[in-house]
């Protein structure tokens, strides 16, 4: 029972250690890669002012987790309008939006970002402000991604009266999702298993086995000798 267990536990440590979260798109298609948590933090108290830039303290302890979301882009009509979330009016006063995942590149990169909305808008990695706007006033910024590293990756939009709309994309008008090297998932990404855990799994394994033999064949010589 003990060798099961075992081969269990190693192929667990040999699994793939990238983890994605599966979504429907809006098209019905399941999505591995460009998954964000969506919160919405209503009543914010800026006045539902079109020039307000949204940031992380206004939402503090206001947030409340709507879902899992994935947009692969502006759809099959427009594939190069880049991310367009949109939303009708109800429930968009004075309301702050927040779109936040984790994001790993498979090799140092800078990527140049374009970010609008209607109304509010700004963007953070790792906590750090990077840009934003208001109404109208559409941002570029370069997200510095490091190799490996985790980073996580935040979008608010804030509206007042009216419909909404955030607007994300490459400054190049491709999909942040499509950028090569890039993997994008809510949960963070765990550190591979090191080489170890899988050494010392095949030696346990293989230890087993051999005690198991030698146990096989005590047993074998002592029926030999009382026969």
């Amino acid at each position: 029972m003990k060798h099961i267990v075992l081969a269990v536990l190693l192929a667990l440590f040999m699994m793939p250690s990238t983890r994605a979260d599966i979504i429907f798109d809006q098209y019905g298609t399941p999505q591995t890669n460009n998954a964000w948590e969506y919160y919405r933090a209503v009543g914010v108290g800026k006045g539902n002012s079109s020039t307000y830039i949204p940031r992380q303290e206004d939402y503090f302890g206001k947030e409340v987790l709507e879902g899992n979301v994935v947009y692969p882009g502006g759809g099959p009509s427009n594939p190069a309008a880049g991310w367009i979330h949109q939303e009708p009016s109800l429930y968009s006063e004075d309301t702050i939006r927040i779109f936040r995942t984790y994001v790993i590149s498979d090799f140092s990169q800078s990527i140049p970002i374009h970010l609008g909305a209607d109304d509010g808008h700004s963007i953070y990695l790792d906590g750090v402000f990077l840009g934003g706007g208001g109404f109208g006033v559409p941002v570029n910024v370069i997200v510095p991604l490091t190799a490996g590293v985790p980073h996580q990756l935040e979008l608010l939009g804030y509206n007042g009266p009216g419909p909404w709309q955030l607007v994300f994309r490459r400054q190049d008008g491709a999909e942040f999702a499509n950028t090569p090297g890039v993997h994008i998932s809510t949960q963070q990404v765990p550190e591979p298993c090191s080489s170890t855990f899988m050494t010392l799994g095949v030696s346990i394994l293989l230890s087993q086995r051999a005690i198991r033999n030698s146990r096989r064949r005590r047993l074998q010589r002592f029926s030999v000798v009382a026969s």
